[in-house]
């Protein structure tokens, strides 16, 4: 099964960017409203046997990590403007907090192994090809005006992921919360 380790986001902040993707017609396959979420660690495909010992690592991790507040501002591409594949979200307050909980749960997973170094961002659409580019250039004019609230991290999600040609269905296989 395809697993990765995730903060999901507030539902309002959620709602508020799904609104805010259709008013300013957001070019690309966009994220859908419930599967908006950073993902801290992404783990590929693992056997279900490693679920227990995933929970195992995840509570024991956690247990004395405190929960924080994630603003979202400003907008990003990735890999560069000239070539966008992905459109995200910014961090502003909480962008620290969001590395040292990736990089503790990433040195945490015995097998983990980090591809890239972690870049806390949003993902909200996915572009697929240069025909998209005029919509973002309008948006990427007003890039770091955007401002879409915040929200307070309160629990680390395992999830599982099934792609389907409709989109993604993420399920949660373990939640561990953080401490208030």
């Amino acid at each position: 099964m395809r697993l990765f380790i995730a903060l999901k986001i507030d539902d309002v902040i959620a709602n508020t960017i799904d609104m805010w993707q259709e008013e300013n017609k957001v070019p690309g396959k966009r994220v859908k409203k419930e599967n908006l979420h950073f993902t801290l660690c992404f783990l590929g495909e693992r056997p279900e046997s490693d679920l227990d010992s995933l929970k195992e690592i995840l509570t024991y991790t956690l247990k004395d990590t405190k929960s924080f507040t994630i603003s979202l501002q400003g907008l990003g591409v990735l890999p560069r403007i000239t070539e966008p594949r992905v459109l995200y979200i910014d961090v502003g307050k909480g962008k620290e907090a969001l590395v040292n909980l990736a990089k503790q749960i990433s040195q945490a997973i015995p097998f983990y192994e980090e591809k890239k170094p972690f870049k806390p961002h949003l993902t909200i659409s996915r572009l697929k090809d240069y025909q998209e580019k005029p919509n973002l250039d309008n948006l990427w004019e007003r890039k770091d005006s955007y401002s879409f609230g915040s929200f307070k991290a309160t629990e680390v999600i395992l999830f599982s992921s099934d792609l389907r040609p409709s989109g993604p269905i993420y399920t949660p296989r373990a939640i561990c919360p953080l401490v208030d």
